[in-house]
Formats: C-alpha cells, sequence, structure tokens
C-alpha cells in the first residue's frame, strides 16, 4: 500500500471563501473570507501525516552545492565530513552516492533537466543499501527558486514491503544479472561524470582564453598608464627633492622646539610648584604635574573651563572669580590657602604676557609653603613654651622664698618651745624642793 517510485507532489490545501452575509449582498459589497489561522482542517491534517509518513527524503540545495532545507530523514545518505565544518552536499555525501551526485547536479545545472540514477549502492552504518538518486531543477521560474535544485533519496528496500515469497526467490534468482546491470551501470556513471568534467574543462577553457584577452588590453592599458606615471615620478622626484630641503629645516626646528619643550618641561618639575595656565577663555591649556595635587585635573583636561574644577582646598572656592578679577583688573592676588590634605600653599595668580607685552590669559601658582608654616608654627609653640617657663621659674623663686621664711617661723618657733621647756623644768626644780622642804 502507498508504494512510489516518484516524489508525490501534494495538491495545496484550499480555503475556500465564507458564504456571503445577507446584509452584504444587499449592499453589494461581496466579501471573501478564509477560516482563522489556528484552525486546520481534517483533510490537511490528513495531508501532513501522509506526507511525513511515505515522503522521500530530500535536500534542497543552491548552485554551489550549499544545502538550503532538508526534508526527511538523510543520515542514511549525508553525514558531515572530518575536518572545518561544511554544509556542501557534495561533501557530506556518504561512499557509492558522491560520484553521482556531484554529476547529476553539474547536470542539471548546465541542461536545466532532471537526472536519475537507480539501484545505488551507498555504504551507511556499517551495511550496504541500495538507493535510488533523483536531482531535478525547481520548475517554478521566480527569483527565490532560481539556480536551486532539489535532491531525491529514494531507499530501494522500502518498495519491498509487501511482496510475497514467490517474488523475493525471483528476485535472489536474478541477483547475478543485477549485479552485471550495476556494474555497467557503475561503468556508465564514471564515463558520464569522465563527460561532465570534460565539458567543465573546456568551459573553463575558453573562459581562461577570454581572461587572457582582457589581460592582454589590460596590459596594453597599462603600458600606457605606465608611460604616464614614468612622467608623472619625475616631477614628483623634483618636488621631493624641494620637499625633503624643506623637510630638513622644519625638523631642525622641530629638534630646537622639542628641546626647549624639555627644558621648560624639566624646570616646572623640578622647582615642585605646581602652576596652572589658562587663556582669555578661563579655559586651561597646560599644567604641571604638582597642580594636580590641588586641583584634580588629568590630561584630558586640557581645554576644559577651570571653573568645571573644584580646588582640593579648605575654606577657599573663589578660584575662577579670582582670576577672572585678576583678568580683569591685571593686578595680581597673593593669599596662603591650605589643602583637605593639611598642607599649606601660597597661591598666587598673575596675568600671562606674551613676548609681544599682550595679555594671553592667566598664570596660577601653588609654592608649597608647609615647612614654613610648621616651623612658624613651632616657633610660636616655643615661645609660649619659654614664657610658661619663665613664669614657672618666678612661681618657683616665690615658693622658695616662702619656704624659707617658714622655715625661719619655724625655727623661731622651736626657740620659743625650748625655752618654754627650760622653764617648765626650772619650775618643776622648784616645786621639787618646796616639797620637800615641807616634809621635813
Amino acid at each position: 500500500l502507498y508504494q512510489h517510485t516518484e516524489m508525490a507532489y501534494l495538491p495545496p490545501v484550499i480555503r475556500g471563501p465564507a458564504p456571503l452575509l445577507p446584509e452584504e449582498v444587499q449592499a453589494g459589497r461581496p466579501r471573501i473570507a478564509f477560516p482563522p489561522e489556528g484552525r486546520i482542517s481534517i483533510r490537511e491534517l490528513t495531508e501532513r501525516a501522509l506526507l511525513r509518513q511515505y515522503a522521500p527524503a530530500g535536500v534542497v540545495i543552491n548552485e554551489r552545492g550549499e544545502t538550503i532545507f532538508i526534508h526527511g530523514s538523510t543520515g542514511k545518505y549525508l553525514e558531515l565530513a572530518a575536518g572545518e565544518a561544511s554544509v556542501n552536499i557534495m561533501r557530506m555525501a556518504r561512499e557509492g552516492l558522491r560520484r553521482q551526485l556531484t554529476t547529476a547536479i553539474r547536470r542539471v545545472a548546465a541542461k536545466k533537466e532532471p537526472v536519475s540514477y537507480q539501484n545505488l549502492q551507498v555504504k551507511a552504518n556499517g551495511e550496504t543499501i541500495a538507493v535510488n538518486l533523483t536531482v531535478r531543477p525547481f520548475e517554478e521560474d521566480t527569483a527565490s527558486v532560481q539556480g536551486l535544485q532539489l535532491v531525491i533519496f529514494e531507499d530501494v528496500s522500502n518498495k519491498g514491503e509487501g511482496v510475497s515469497v514467490a517474488e523475493e526467490v525471483a528476485v535472489a534468482s536474478a541477483a547475478e544479472g543485477a549485479r552485471i546491470k550495476a556494474l555497467e551501470q557503475e561503468l556508465q556513471d564514471k564515463e558520464e561524470y569522465l563527460q561532465v568534467t570534460f565539458e567543465e574543462l573546456e568551459t573553463s577553457n575558453e573562459e581562461l582564453k577570454s581572461t587572457n584577452e582582457e589581460l592582454q588590453s589590460s596590459n596594453e592599458k597599462l603600458g600606457s598608464t605606465n608611460e604616464e606615471l614614468e612622467t608623472s615620478r619625475e616631477e614628483l622626484q623634483s618636488i621631493n627633492e624641494e620637499l625633503s630641503t624643506v623637510n630638513a629645516e622644519l625638523q631642525g626646528k622641530v629638534e630646537q622646539l622639542s628641546q626647549s619643550g624639555n627644558y621648560m618641561h624639566n624646570l616646572l618639575a623640578g622647582t615642585g610648584v605646581g602652576t596652572i595656565f589658562v587663556d582669555n577663555q578661563m579655559c586651561i591649556t597646560f599644567f604641571t604635574p604638582a597642580a594636580a595635587a590641588v586641583v584634580h585635573l588629568v590630561q584630558g583636561d586640557i581645554g576644559r573651563p577651570v571653573a568645571h574644577f573644584n580646588a582640593n582646598l579648605e575654606g577657599y572656592s573663589r578660584l575662577a572669580e579670582d582670576i577672572q578679577a585678576v583678568l580683569n583688573s591685571l593686578v595680581p592676588r597673593e593669599l596662603e590657602v591650605r589643602s583637605k590634605k593639611g598642607l599649606w600653599y601660597l597661591m598666587r595668580i598673575m596675568p600671562f604676557r606674551t613676548m609681544e607685552n599682550a595679555i594671553d590669559g592667566a598664570v596660577v601658582t601653588f609654592v608649597n609653603i608647609s615647612e614654613l608654616k610648621k616651623a612658624f608654627v613651632d616657633i610660636t609653640e616655643l615661645k609660649k613654651v619659654q614664657e610658661a617657663l619663665t613664669a614657672t621659674a618666678r612661681e618657683k623663686e616665690e615658693v622658695r622664698l616662702k619656704l624659707a621664711e617658714t622655715a625661719k617661723q619655724l625655727a623661731a618657733t622651736a626657740r620659743e618651745k625650748e625655752e618654754v621647756r627650760l622653764k617648765l623644768a626650772e619650775t618643776a626644780k622648784r616645786l621639787a624642793a618646796t616639797a620637800g622642804e615641807k616634809e621635813v
């Protein structure tokens, strides 16, 4: 049942128009309505099931043999080749199928006619199967399928379903004849393959001849162009000599400017004075590395307005205003400021004067005076300590004098106590003598 020898082309399912509603007929406005996309008829479901069950495996390829679409299971006929991944069907074809497939693809591309090979012996998964191969172009003459080919694989063993035992015996008895026919077919296939290869070589040879003629024509044009280029080369040689002289002079000036720049850079970096140069629009034109510790700057900040940056100073945020005031009045300003890290700087803002004595911006310098500030603080503290020590010495002298006076007073008191003690002792003796006389 359902045996086939050619690929089945099933007619498309056409959804008929829905009947017209009475009001639409009366209004004279016919309407064509189709079933909703989500609903599939029983007929369409049946056709899809039969197509999946009995349609042969097929592959759609382009003119280069690259796989575009695969229908059904093609594992018995195609396999990925070892090495770099490729979707070329001729590289993926299994042994026993590659030569005939290559010949068929080239014949179809040349003649635009279907080509079939029957009973090809293909090795797949350790066994040999018989396969019918058909390659045909698409009959539709549209741009979307132009150059595309359909490769159909039919397993001959599937056609034996439902064959009787007697027929199988007859087929077995004819195996030798089939073998001879297969060898003849293989020989014919090789001859066709050689013929196609020969035709391709002839085509390539004609293309090479045409290309050779074009190259000869191009060579003649290049010859005339070469003469023109030779003339232009001589002119360029003369211009190049003049440019070399000018370049040498410019190179000398560049070296002088580079050396001057190096001197200036080392001078500014060696002094350790943070310096910021701004133009008349108050945009930063240059700054030294020491200035980056006071105002957070990076090399990409050159060209930005100085008002966009906050100085790393405590209690001072008028840098932009002070620079503008100096540019307006041309009077330098000097101020002691302290950074958030506790360092003291002497900030000077002066006009930037060119060699022609023209004002071209302002210069802001930050001189680190932390050591001077520290020394001043130390001297002030030393003075306070000295004054404290002097006051302490005076207090000690006063205490010493008070102690000496107290000692004198204690000594006088001790003498008075001694005199009283002597008087008491003398009085006691007198009382004792008086008491003895009374007893006698």
